[in-house]
């Protein structure tokens, strides 16, 4: 009896034990849990302060060259050629330049530069852009298209022809001011540079016109119809 007592009282005792265990056990997971809560609460209202703060970037600031708080970007767009890389060529700076006046020298190269590029192996549908680094004053002039670009992207990304412009002149967008594009048309049977107005993806790169030359004009349906009308 006293055996079977002694197994039994173990048992009872196990049990308690076990079920005191499971107890604990439930209690930290409802505690864990409540945490788990409270931690997506509070990434939930980052993410709503984050995308508010976004929504009411301010403007830039010509007077200053200081852009919006939403800082610009460059975003590949899709296949490029491996055949055909875009057309690049960068001009270092001489002493004494200012931003403005080498971003006239851009502009005043880009036109040349599309047509000499669309009469040899570039495709006329390409566009071509200027810009200049406003720290180091460097010129660059490139097309859209992709493969053998600056930057180690290989041929299977394109890019806008500002994409290209920032990525030959460092990278960072933020750095860079951007004169008129141009596309190649056929007039008369000659080739003619016509300016063209922003696209629509690159008004999503650059939430301004101040990352342009002044007097820019943009395709409608983009994100600058909300700004600019």
């Amino acid at each position: 009896m006293g055996d079977a007592e002694g197994a039994a009282e173990g048992i009872g005792e196990g049990d308690a034990a076990a079920a005191a265990g499971a107890g604990a056990k439930a209690v930290d997971e409802a505690a864990s849990d409540v945490a788990d809560l409270a931690a997506l609460k509070r990434a939930n209202a980052q993410a709503r302060a984050e995308e508010a703060e976004a929504a009411s970037a301010a403007p830039s600031s010509p007077a200053t060259g200081a852009p919006a708080t939403r800082p610009a970007r460059v975003i590949p767009r899709g296949a490029g050629s491996a055949k055909r890389p875009p057309a690049v060529h960068t001009i270092a700076a001489k002493e004494g330049w200012t931003p403005e006046d080498q971003l006239e020298a851009a502009g005043n190269m880009v036109p040349d530069f599309a047509i000499k590029h669309a009469k040899g192996n570039q495709p006329m549908n390409r566009t071509y852009v200027g810009g200049v680094n406003i720290e180091t004053g460097e010129i660059a002039l490139a097309s859209s298209g992709g493969g053998g670009a600056p930057g180690g992207i290989g041929p299977t990304c394109g890019w806008c022809a500002e994409g290209n412009v920032v990525r030959a002149l460092g990278g960072d967008p933020e750095l860079v001011r951007l004169t008129h594009a141009y596309e190649v048309v056929m007039k008369d049977g000659a080739h003619t540079a016509r300016a063209k107005p922003v696209c629509t993806r690159c008004q999503s790169d650059f939430p301004t016109r101040d990352y342009f030359v002044p007097g820019i004009t943009h395709a409608p349906g983009g994100d600058w119809d909300n700004l600019y009308g």
